[in-house]
């Protein structure tokens, strides 16, 4: 049985840079997650502008993940339901800490946060790690923000497979056996013709991931792939960019510090589709404590 948080990904279709989200995979899973459970805000308003967490691995709404305080898909729906409609709000920061996580139910909080982005000024801030899903759910906003160190992209869909090829531990030799006309409810990764479904699986995945990103960042789908390839292959994509190499391939549009991005977001410059209005000194304090800077 597997004890780890790696259990909530196992057979997925995975929007996850796998060696980024590591640590957090190799995790005890949790005993109890009916007692004690973590609050999880999902936004902190100050002086107009709302700071929402996207943090952890991502998935739709797991119980686990709101234990651990987690960001999920349906967590970032209703948040930015709740922004659209609250006009107090003026601009939108998503601090980013994710490696990604499930491609299932990624697309609605795609379509959110662009719906948002529609009315209100969205930031993304990569703080410091925006990758697969995550960067997916980032490219929607109005602008991109990293520090020098900043990790996005690994743009791409992966699935791990498994085979029992070995008696259990009971002695028992195990199989999967489906219906004649039921190879795609669990593909065969040991033969051509499983491997061929789990890419048309695969590749489904990537053209909506790579058709949000391209619509979000403003560019085509084939110079989003060739801007993401490593060599002159647009097939060699699915790496990460840092510093700039990531705004040389068009992932972020501003290197800065984060002392230079709250003076920025601060002094209103310039909003993308509304005006800002001027902030005290305690105003910018309290947003910056609301981005634990």
């Amino acid at each position: 049985m597997n004890n780890t948080l790696s259990a909530l990904v196992a057979g997925h279709l995975l929007a996850l840079d796998w060696n980024a989200a590591a640590p957090d995979l190799a995790r005890a899973m949790p005993d109890d997650i009916s007692s004690g459970a973590m609050a999880q805000a999902d936004f902190e308003l100050q002086g107009g502008v709302a700071v929402v967490s996207i943090n952890g691995i991502l998935t739709p709404d797991s119980a686990v993940a709101r234990y651990l305080g987690w960001a999920t898909y349906h967590g970032i729906e209703s948040v930015c339901s709740e922004l659209m409609a609250d006009d107090r709000v003026e601009t939108v920061v998503f601090r980013v800490s994710s490696a990604g996580g499930l491609v299932m139910g990624c697309a609605d909080a795609v379509a959110a946060i662009a719906g948002l982005t529609a009315q209100k000024r969205t930031i993304a801030r990569v703080d410091p790690l925006a990758t697969s899903a995550a960067y997916w759910l980032a490219s929607q906003c109005s602008e991109v923000s990293s520090g020098a160190g900043g990790v996005v992209g690994s743009i791409g869909v992966m699935q791990r497979k498994s085979s029992p090829v070995a008696p259990s531990q009971s002695g028992d030799q195990s199989g999967i056996y489906l219906s004649e006309h039921a190879r795609a409810k669990s593909p065969d990764h040991m033969t051509d013709e499983g491997r061929a479904l789990i890419m048309a699986d695969l590749n489904a995945a990537e053209a909506e991931f790579h058709a949000d990103v391209a619509r979000g960042r403003g560019v085509s789908i084939e110079d989003l792939r060739a801007a993401l390839s490593k060599t002159d292959d647009p097939r060699d994509g699915g790496g990460t960019f840092s510093g700039g190499a990531a705004v040389a391939a068009g992932l972020v549009d501003v290197l800065e510090t984060r002392s230079e991005f709250m003076a920025r977001l601060m002094a209103g410059d310039p909003p993308t589709r509304r005006p800002s209005r001027s902030r005290s000194a305690a105003a910018r304090a309290r947003v910056a404590s609301a981005l634990n800077y």
